[in-house]
């Protein structure tokens, strides 16, 4: 510790809490401060040509890039530990180096070459009067030893530098100080991340078996000219892993998934995966995703199938130097669901899910039936308590320790650089609530947390709409809260200002009219909490029932007579061409994701087009059938065009186990892009028409606003 420093509280404990918490961790250093409140450094990097830098030097101490501990080229001799046996077997500081100025860079090569790492240590913050020591001018005194001892250094370490990177600009100061995390940790880039979910042609449940790959460049240039930087892509574990015994997969999937980050990394877009999305309307998996998720903690095979699917994706996503990471999400894993249902189920799940099992592990039966107010003589007894009673929050433990110490912790050595969305509503029970804080920091080597946003966000939820003005203060109130429980960096993964998801009609909502209002005002409370932000959808899209309405996948699910699949040469696409009487036809078997609304018709949307020579009109007939019996039909006409013509058909009676049928009545025609569904899902900025809402311009103007508050320049702490 230099003579020249102010400690501050925690400064010592949180050093050996570093050092103690991996055997090979062998040096740590502070966050060093100046006097005057700005950055000195947060851990220090060394160019090839033995140049060093003090990362962060002159910015924000608070910025989330320096307040993550990592492992570093070097810590400053400034406020340094080093383990007393590691210090003995090194012999202590090179005295080459006498009498300063590089021994300290040396002792944390030397230690990295006995097999150690170093560690910069962010909450440890030590106040640096840097010059007070040996003075600020280079050409003389003890400064002068700066430019002496690095010739010795590079002399001695000239093997090892050959493999760092360059001095800047050859070389980016942030991927330096973060070359150590690139494969284990989230990559927090200089910028905000300004993020959109990838949904292309189809929505979130069918993403995969709608894309066209060759139809998403215009998508991707869109959402550049929004000022997006980043997409976030969803990742079903169903329908890339259709099933877990013996694990098989979906190869076209894959296929797509490396085709599709090919595109993006053309483009220059950051990319970030959410993993284990339990929605897929794509090929046939089993069992389905709710089934496995909420049973991955107790089932040792289930929890390999999950493990085996992120071997697979880290595989392909290492290799893209765009991607930043990956995260899961409680809502994936919702074992609250399971307090709905009936009794019998519940004490079903209460085995398969390891409840029990943590029960016995943690609670007496005397105490357990204390607080069901129920008596139980055997822990197979116990069922899953019902939604609001009064032993929830013995679920909500047992759901939070799932969560974090065998699905997060396990994630992460298959798929290392990834956090997770925490769950920051609480549970009712009785008149109270039960929340969720302690999953907040996740795990001691997470530095990033996300979560998700709308306005009704701590809100009382009576159906009522609110001015901008009242729910920006609340969203402040909820950050301000979320920093009593954690210090991680923050990324809001759904920034949903607006929603209409059916069930959710309660919800607070923003004034239509003040959304723009909203959009202003958000922005310094995105600059000062999070790290960015990402919109569920960038277009209202269709929430579709039917599966490959764009016939691009393989996998059968439509029926043709008297027809093929061939593909449109003209518009890169494929279509079910169907001969005079040909039909097509989907059996909707089952369908995940659709919040079904029972007694509210279906609208039908697709395109058609007649093949060259036809007849001046066309004619198809659409029918649903259940068990044989017809429960709808209508007919269509129109007149022959060269091109593709819209047909959308509304009222149309449907639900899971009917068969929607369409019968060519005449000339030989094309059809595709087929949606079934009851409601557009209304998160865009972009409507149904394909049209930009009124705050289209607010939301870009927020973009641009967060991309400009650009970052200063770093400098090298040699050409002070």
């Amino acid at each position: 510790l230099n003579n020249d420093t102010q400690v501050t509280p925690g400064w010592l404990s949180n050093l050996v809490k570093v050092i103690e918490s991996q055997a090979d961790i062998g040096i740590t250093g502070s966050k060093l401060i100046y006097p005057d409140g700005r950055l000195q450094e947060a851990g220090g990097m060394i160019f090839n040509d033995a140049s060093g830098w003090n990362y962060g030097r002159l910015q924000e101490p608070t910025d989330p890039r320096y307040n993550q501990n990592r492992e570093v080229d070097y810590c400053s001799g400034a406020s340094l530990m080093i383990r007393k046996t590691l210090w003995n077997q090194l012999d202590g500081f090179d005295m080459r180096y006498a009498p300063a100025y590089y021994e300290d860079t040396d002792l944390c090569f030397a230690a990295r070459q006995a097999g150690y790492k170093v560690f910069y240590c962010h909450d440890s913050e030590v106040i640096h009067h840097e010059g007070i020591t040996a003075g600020t001018d280079i050409q003389s005194g003890y400064k002068a030893y700066q430019a002496i001892n690095r010739k010795k250094f590079q002399a001695k370490w000239w093997n090892v530098l050959s493999s760092h990177p360059p001095p800047p600009p050859q070389s980016s100061p942030d991927a330096a100080a973060f070359r150590f995390m690139t494969a284990t940790h989230f990559r927090i880039p200089e910028n905000k991340i300004l993020a959109t979910h990838f949904l292309a042609q189809g929505w979130a449940a069918n993403f995969w078996s709608y894309l066209n790959i060759n139809k998403v460049d215009q998508e991707i240039e869109l959402i550049q000219s929004m000022g997006f930087n980043t997409v976030i892509l969803l990742i079903p574990w169903i329908g890339f892993q259709t099933k877990v015994d013996p694990i098989t997969y979906y190869q076209d999937y894959f296929t797509l998934f490396q085709q599709l980050l090919d595109k993006l990394q053309q483009h220059n877009l950051q990319v970030i995966l959410r993993l284990g999305y339990s929605h897929d309307n794509g090929p046939d998996s089993e069992p389905e995703g709710f089934l496995r998720q909420i049973v991955i903690g107790a089932d040792p095979l289930m929890l390999k199938a999950w493990c085996d699917y992120l071997d697979r994706l880290w595989d392909i996503a290492q290799r893209y130097s765009n991607l930043l990471g990956g995260f899961i999400t409680w809502e994936d894993f919702f074992f609250m669901d399971l307090t709905h249902t009936p009794p019998e189920t519940r004490l079903l799940f209460a085995t398969r899910t390891g409840y029990q099992r943590y029960l016995e592990e943690h609670y007496t039966l005397e105490e357990i039936s204390d607080r069901y107010q129920h008596s139980f003589e055997a822990y197979t007894d116990i069922p899953i308590p019902a939604f609001k009673s009064r032993a929830i929050h013995l679920f909500c433990a047992f759901w939070d320790q799932i969560l974090i110490e065998t699905i997060f912790q396990a994630s992460k050595k298959h798929f290392p650089p990834l956090t997770m969305e925490v769950r920051t509503d609480c549970d009712y029970q009785e008149d109270s609530t039960i929340c969720h804080h302690d999953t907040f920091d996740l795990t001691q080597d997470t530095y990033l947390t996300t979560i998700y946003y709308a306005p009704a966000w701590g809100a009382p939820n009576d159906g009522r709409l609110e001015s901008a003005e009242n729910v920006l203060k609340r969203m402040q109130f909820m950050f301000d809260h979320l920093r009593t429980q954690t210090n991680n960096a923050l990324f809001i993964d759904q920034f949903n200002f607006i929603d209409n998801t059916p069930g959710f009609e309660h919800n607070t909502s923003i004034l239509p009219e003040q959304i723009p209002q909203f959009l202003a005002g958000v922005a310094p409370i995105l600059q000062s909490q999070t790290i960015g932000y990402g919109l569920w959808t960038l277009h209202d899209v269709r929430a579709n029932a039917l599966k490959n309405g764009l016939f691009e996948r393989d996998y059968p699910i439509w029926e043709i007579d008297n027809g093929e699949i061939v593909l449109d040469a003209a518009t890169q696409k494929k279509a079910a061409l169907l001969d005079s009487r040909g039909i097509l036809s989907q059996l909707l078997a089952w369908c995940v994701g659709i919040p079904y609304v029972k007694e509210m018709p279906f609208q039908l949307d697709f395109k058609v087009k007649s093949v060259p020579g036809s007849k001046t009109t066309a004619q198809i007939a659409i029918a649903v059938v259940c068990d044989d019996e017809l429960i709808y039909q209508n007919t269509v006409s129109w007149q022959i065009k060269n091109d593709w013509q819209d047909i959308h058909l509304e009222n149309i009676p449907f639900y899971l186990g009917h068969t929607l049928k369409i019968e060519n009545q005449g000339t030989p025609v094309l059809l595709s892009d087929l949606y079934l569904y009851q409601v557009w899902q209304e998160n865009g900025v972009i409507d149904a028409q394909g049209k930009p809402k009124s705050f289209y311009k607010h939301l870009v103007s927020l973009n641009q606003q967060l991309s400009h508050q650009k970052r200063p320049q770093l400098k090298s702490v040699f050409q002070q």
